[in-house]
């Protein structure tokens, strides 16, 4: 008899009771709702507004490319914007001589010519370039002349000197101008005639300003005069176009154009001892830089919006009914 009863205790102690079922269905719906509060519709909103805000963010981001062009013949151009100073310094004991022109190489072989004025250099010239061009290298120095071009002039390039149609800028420095110092030099055994210097300002581009990206540079060239040759030093600038479109709707390019020193060639003639002069030309290059910067429109960042929206809600969607699943598991 007492076997039996103990038989019958250990078998009611392995069926669980209704309370025990209480229980743990009670247990395992807090651990849902937990579960819940973790992954909670709250925190998805918050995980989705920082995905958007990065989408946003990186749309706003401007896309910067560069090329560089080969131009067979460089159309006309404004050359106003290119800044320079120029240094003539003579060793003959007589001041030089300095003129220019633009040449017009026409295409039935002949020129026609443009007259540029140069005058002394102001103190606005001379600030623009700084510290280069100390005041004392100019002070008691007859014989050294610092010239800028004359404002207001229209001087326009085309091409280079050797083609037809092309315009290009030439300065003649003559440091034995007059008789009496061809005479001198004549029977002077003195080789160096001097130099010339050209100092100026070339472009370089800064992506990160948006509203001023041209930032520039001070260059050097020079030049040396031989007593009894005459030199022909070509110089060639490239421009810089900054292509910006700045439309928020829409296409609305703002360009801006500089210019870069690009390179140089010297030639020489030989004359005799007769003879003191240089030849600066300035032509354009047939390079060219271009630096393009485009950002995302409205409709464009609008309609990427609408499709990370969908893309989220088909994501929240699976989302649900994962969880729902979860809840049918734990009952």
């Amino acid at each position: 008899m007492t076997n039996t009863i103990e038989a019958k205790t250990e078998t009611s102690q392995t069926k669980p009771s209704r309370l025990d079922k209480c229980l743990y269905r009670c247990l395992k719906t807090e651990q849902r709702v937990n579960f819940v509060k973790k992954w909670s519709p709250v925190g998805l909103r918050v995980f989705f507004t920082i995905l958007v805000a990065v989408v946003v963010i990186s749309s706003l981001v401007g896309l910067l490319t560069f090329k560089e062009e080969y131009v067979r013949f460089p159309s006309e151009r404004d050359i106003n914007g290119f800044e320079f100073v120029l240094r003539v310094a003579s060793n003959t004991g007589y001041p030089p001589e300095v003129s220019s022109v633009i040449a017009i190489w026409r295409e039935d072989g002949e020129y026609d010519f443009e007259l540029i004025r140069t005058v002394e250099c102001g103190k606005e010239d001379l600030d623009k370039f700084g510290h280069v061009l100390d005041e004392y290298y100019w002070i008691n120095k007859p014989t050294h002349k610092l010239l800028c071009l004359d404002k207001g002039q229209h001087m326009r390039l085309k091409g280079n000197y050797l083609e037809p149609d092309s315009r290009t800028l030439y300065i003649q420095v003559d440091n034995c101008p007059t008789k009496e110092c061809r005479d001198k030099m004549a029977t002077s055994d003195a080789k160096d005639a001097g130099f010339i210097e050209l100092y100026h300002k070339g472009t370089v581009f800064d992506p990160q300003d948006f509203n001023d990206p041209l930032r520039s540079y001070i260059g050097l060239e020079t030049f040396s005069l031989t007593a009894d040759e005459i030199g022909y030093f070509l110089m060639y600038i490239m421009p810089v176009e900054i292509i910006s479109d700045v439309g928020l709707i829409g296409t609305l390019k703002n360009e801006v154009t500089g210019f870069s020193f690009d390179r140089k060639d010297v030639f020489t003639n030989h004359m005799g001892k007769s003879v003191a002069e240089g030849f600066l030309a300035i032509n354009l290059s047939n390079r060219k830089q271009i630096y393009q910067r485009t950002y995302k429109k409205l409709e464009t960042m609008l309609a990427e919006l609408v499709g990370i929206a969908s893309t989220l809600k088909l994501l929240y969607m699976a989302y649900q009914s994962w969880i729902e699943q979860k809840k049918k598991k734990s009952l």
